[in-house]
C-alpha cells in the first residue's frame, strides 16, 4: 500500500502536489538497520551517505513539487540498483536466489544493490556473504516500496498535467572529480536518452554555470536506474540527475556541513523553484473529462 511515510524506509514531503516536478533523493538515508551487520565502523559508513542532500532540495515542497527520500542507507541497499545487480559471490547460497543474477560494471566495483566495499578494492563490508533470505527481505522492506512510491508519484504527476520532470539528486565524493577538473555539479541525462537535453539539461547546466559554478554533463555519472528506469521523454516523461560535488558543501573529512552550506541551500532552493517554475509554465493543461 503506498503511503506518504513508511517508518525507517522512506518519506515523502509534500504540501499539496500542484506542479509537475518530482524530486527524489535515494542515497542520503542515515537510519541504519539493526540487522546491518557491517565490519566497517559506523563513521568510515557514513562517508558513503548523499550527507544532506534531502535537505539541500527539501524546500521543493514550499514550491508546489515534491521530494521523496529514502531513510534506510545505500550501503544497505541500494535503490539506484536492479534487483539483479548482484555477484553470486555476494549470496551464502546462491541456488536459493530466485531473481536470477545479471551484475553489471557496478557490481563489478563492489557497489552493486547489496554494497560490498565503500570503495573500489576497499575493506569489504561484510565477514561472509549474505543468505537469500536475507537479501530478498531488504528487498520486499526496503527497495521496492521505495520504487512502489516513486513511480506513484511520478505517474500522478504526469496524470494531473500530461508531462513530469523528474529529478533525481545526488552528491558525489570529491575523490571521483577530476584533478585537472574541479567539477562542482555534474548532469545525467542517460547520454540525451532520459529528456530532451535542448529543454532540461541545458536549462539547468546554463542556471548553475551563470552563478559560476563548472558543471559537466555525463561524466562521470550519466544517471542510474532511477533516471533510465523512469524515462520516456516521447510520453512526457523526463528525468535528470544531479550530482553536487560534496566538497562544495560538506566537510568530509569531519562530516558535518561546511561554512558553504548554508550559501549552496540557497542556491539548490533557487534551482528548485527555477525548474518548477519552467516545468509548470511549459505543462499543458489536461482538458477535464
Amino acid at each position: 500500500m503506498f503511503q506518504d511515510k513508511i517508518d525507517n524506509v522512506y518519506e515523502i514531503l509534500r504540501q499539496t502536489q500542484a506542479a509537475c516536478v518530482v524530486f527524489d533523493s535515494p542515497h542520503s538515508g542515515s537510519i541504519y538497520p539493526r540487522d546491518f551487520k557491517h565490519q566497517i565502523p559506523m563513521y568510515i559508513m557514513r562517508a558513503a551517505e548523499d550527507s544532506a542532500v534531502d535537505d539541500l532540495f527539501a524546500s521543493v515542497s514550499d514550491k508546489g513539487g515534491v521530494m521523496l527520500r529514502a531513510l534506510f542507507p545505500r550501503t544497505y541497499i541500494d535503490a539506484n540498483r536492479y534487483e539483479t545487480d548482484i555477484a553470486p559471490h555476494m549470496v551464502k547460497n546462491p541456488a536459493k536466489w530466485n531473481l536470477g543474477f545479471e551484475p553489471t560494471d557496478k557490481s563489478s566495483w563492489g557497489h552493486g544493490l547489496i554494497r560490498e566495499t565503500l570503495c573500489y578494492g576497499g575493506t569489504k563490508l561484510y565477514k561472509k556473504p549474505l543468505a537469500a533470505k536475507e537479501i530478498m527481505a531488504r528487498i520486499e522492506k526496503y527497495h521496492r516500496p521505495y520504487h512502489e512510491a516513486l513511480k506513484t508519484l511520478i505517474d500522478e504527476a504526469h496524470d494531473m498535467h500530461g508531462q513530469v520532470w523528474h529529478i533525481n539528486c545526488h552528491s558525489m565524493p570529491s575523490s571521483c572529480v577530476s584533478a585537472n577538473r574541479k567539477t562542482d555539479f555534474c548532469l545525467g541525462d542517460d547520454f540525451g536518452n532520459a529528456c530532451y537535453r535542448a529543454e532540461l539539461t541545458d536549462m539547468v547546466k546554463s542556471w548553475l554555470e551563470n552563478r559560476g559554478y563548472r558543471v559537466d554533463v555525463n561524466v562521470p555519472f550519466a544517471g542510474g536506474r532511477l533516471v533510465k528506469d523512469y524515462a520516456a521523454p516521447s510520453q512526457g516523461r523526463q528525468s535528470l540527475q544531479i550530482e553536487i560535488n560534496k566538497a562544495i558543501y560538506w566537510d568530509e573529512a569531519n562530516d558535518k556541513p561546511s561554512k558553504d552550506y548554508n550559501r549552496i541551500k540557497s542556491d539548490m532552493e533557487s534551482l528548485s523553484g527555477y525548474i518548477i517554475d519552467t516545468a509548470q509554465s511549459r505543462a499543458m493543461p489536461l482538458a477535464a473529462n
